[in-house]
């Protein structure tokens, strides 16, 4: 059972309420009674930053279980991962092959499926690049939650964690792909009449516009 976002909303007007009115610490204290009354075994959150997390942690009494967030070469956040680990907090990646229905706000980079350095291991290793991207998830001790619509789609996504193994040089390559970009930022929370930014949902100054000569750099 999960904290889906770390946003307030009153549930009789849909007004926003700051994090200062309401921790999110007494939030949580509501998922630990759910735990004690035997409703659920686990709880954690979702799109929790590194110092979200350090803050929950300071006063849980039970420590999330899981930490389910946008994950992908564009987005590795390895601050993020390490921290989990080093918590034990299981990190789960969303989106992990990109969010073709959510586009960047760069129209000139590529979707994920369909970056140059993905389709070349993909077809190095005869895999399709889905696969590449789930392997390299595993790769990296995430558990991973991929849409698919398509039976023979999901098929070729379970057969990834068997059957296909990056090299070092794939997994360097995949590495050097980290822009710190996200499909779903966040901005649908923000706006005049909300107490959220993008700022304050992820604890980090919001990243403009990837160039073209960002992209051109990989």
């Amino acid at each position: 059972y999960l904290v889906h976002w770390p946003v307030h909303i009153d549930k009789e007007t849909s007004a926003f309420i700051p994090y200062e009115e309401i921790p999110i610490s007494e939030t949580w204290k509501k998922l630990e009674d759910c735990v004690d009354k035997g409703l659920v075994r686990d709880i954690g959150v979702s799109n929790f930053s590194v110092k979200k997390l350090k803050d929950l942690l300071s006063t849980a009494r039970i420590p999330p279980s899981v930490n389910q967030v946008e994950r992908h070469p564009y987005y590795q956040n390895p601050e993020l991962l390490e921290f989990c680990n080093a918590n034990k907090i299981h990190l789960t990646a969303y989106s992990p092959l990109g969010s073709n229905d959510r586009p960047m706000d760069n129209k000139e980079l590529e979707p994920v499926l369909s970056e140059k350095h993905i389709l070349a291991i993909a077809e190095k290793h005869g895999a399709t690049p889905a696969q590449v991207l789930i392997r390299w998830a595993l790769h990296c001790d995430t558990s991973v939650i991929p849409k698919s619509t398509k039976p023979h789609r999901v098929k070729e996504n379970l057969e990834s964690a068997t059957k296909l193994t990056l090299d070092d040089d794939d997994l360097a390559t995949i590495k050097s792909l980290d822009m710190h970009r996200r499909y779903l930022d966040g901005t649908f929370w923000c706006g005049k009449d909300s107490p959220y930014t993008v700022e304050n949902l992820w604890d980090e100054k919001h990243l403009g516009v990837v160039t073209k000569e960002a992209k051109d750099e990989l």
